[in-house]
């Protein structure tokens, strides 16, 4: 009797852990740098710099004109999903409250018990917690969220990748690329709808040249 009260209890903390962890999971989409995303005279197609980090073990190419920027107090989310910003670049327009685009990038410590197998397992994953996010109907309305798809993309330098579109207000257009290499990092791509289709190219050829060493 008392193993099965155990149990119960373990479930319920499981369950309870879920929920907070995805909280913070989605929270990277609502605590970025307030910027606004306007149409550049101007767009750079060139990704053409290499990205390194030696503490998380992981390199891309990234376009050499775009900026790094602080990412101040948000640096580290912790448990019970822990969860670290890595770096922010953006594409400059006329000033840093006023870009062309912006690239997020992040590590999240999946569950000690998560189990991904194989591109089907990471879609799943990913799936799950979309599917719960889309039951947050205050935050959705909050911040215009409008998901277009999510697909489950080619193997990446041997990483599962699922990609997310979708909208949010202010005419901003997103793409988050969901990456597996052991734990998740995930890619957050925005510029203004109006110049999504020159982008869209530079984003994936930025989330093609991951790899980890």
């Amino acid at each position: 009797m008392k193993s099965l009260f155990s149990k119960i209890l373990i479930f319920i903390l499981i369950i309870v852990l879920a929920g907070v962890a995805y909280y913070y999971f989605k929270k990277s989409k609502t605590n970025n740098v307030e910027v606004k995303y306007v149409q550049p005279t101007a767009i750079n197609e060139s990704v053409d710099t290499t990205f390194k980090n030696d503490t998380y073990k992981i390199s891309f190419m990234y376009p050499g004109v775009w900026k790094s920027q602080d990412l101040g107090g948000d640096k580290n989310i912790t448990e019970p999903l822990i969860a670290e910003n890595i770096t922010y670049f953006i594409d400059p327009s006329r000033d840093d409250s006023k870009i062309g685009a912006s690239l997020k990038v992040l590590k999240y410590v999946l569950e000690p018990d998560k189990k991904i197998k194989t591109s089907d397992d990471w879609y799943k994953y990913i799936k799950a917690r979309s599917d719960q996010f889309a039951t947050q109907k205050d935050l959705i309305d909050e911040i215009g969220y409008k998901l277009i798809s999510l697909d489950k993309l080619s193997d990446i330098n041997g990483h599962f990748v699922v990609r997310e579109n979708y909208t949010r207000k202010d005419n901003v257009r997103g793409q988050d690329f969901y990456v597996y290499a052991g734990n998740l990092y995930q890619f957050i791509f925005k510029c203004n709808t109006d110049t999504y289709d020159i982008y869209s190219p530079i984003f994936d050829k930025v989330i093609k040249s991951f790899s980890t060493y």
